[in-house]
């Protein structure tokens, strides 16, 4: 399995600062191909919200470096790599809180984590930053937002065309730091051909579509992570040309 990597990431146009945080590495543990990723977006207004995204990020790194080599060792599985991930987000939630409650206020982060491990890969997803799959003919959007609005729909209290309309799309149901304790959701698969993966902030998405993902990021044309790094720069100019306000962000993987 080869592994590029790429990242890019854009105050926008009105943000005072950027409030999301990314990390993504590329890593050889023993014998494996592994490429690991993580996007947040804080929320809680000016610092308090890159204090949360930043935060998030960190303490992930500090779970690569400590937990991922021994899950890896241990040839751990999906349900280990969950409990040590929920251990991960329980311990960061508290702090969030904590340090929350200690100033009065209220913030939180989102966090659409990817780990590749070979030609297996495994999502945790909390919030409503999203994680794409793109493949030759299709791009897939594999984590569901835990908003308001997106969870009104999937229990059916309200149509696709009702939600595009609803005032509380970028309403959070859950985040890290948010409420006493957070929910993750996890996925996983099976890398079979040439696939790249997109992390990204809401901001990425807002005004571009999941056509024109697909359309931008099909794996054949990217064989370099100069050209990856391009692509990313290109739909964030794309999306701040068409109005986006928020901070915009994404990472990109290749596998192949």
């Amino acid at each position: 399995m080869t592994l590029i990597i790429a990242a890019g990431t854009d105050k926008g146009p009105e943000k005072q600062i950027n409030q999301d945080s990314l990390l993504a590495r590329q890593l050889r543990i023993g014998g494996h191909h592994v490429a690991v990723a993580i996007v947040s977006d804080g929320m809680g207004g000016e610092v308090r919200g890159d204090i949360a995204s930043a935060s998030v990020v960190k303490s992930f790194e500090k779970w690569i470096d400590g937990q991922l080599p021994v899950l890896i060792s241990e040839n751990a599985t999906r349900d280990r790599l969950r409990i040590s991930w929920k251990q991960w987000l329980d311990n960061v939630n508290e702090r969030l809180n904590a340090y929350g409650r200690m100033r009065g206020v209220t913030l939180g982060a989102t966090a659409a984590v990817l780990l590749i491990i070979d030609d297996v890969y495994f999502i945790l997803n909390v919030g409503d930053s999203r994680i794409y799959r793109i493949t030759s003919d299709q791009a897939r959007q594999i984590t569901e937002d835990q908003t308001i609005t997106a969870l009104a729909v999937r229990r059916g209290d309200m149509t696709e065309l009702e939600a595009e309309n609803d005032d509380r799309q970028g309403i959070l149901a859950q985040a890290v730091g948010m409420n006493e304790s957070c929910i993750q959701d996890l996925y996983a698969g099976r890398i079979v051909g040439d696939t790249v993966f997109l992390l990204c902030s809401d901001g990425f998405r807002h005004k571009v579509t999941t056509q024109e993902i697909e359309q931008a990021l099909r794996p054949a044309q990217f064989s370099n992570k100069t050209q990856m790094k391009k692509q990313i720069e290109n739909l964030i100019n794309l999306n701040r040309s068409r109005g986006e306000t928020d901070n915009i962000t994404a990472v990109l993987i290749k596998a192949y």
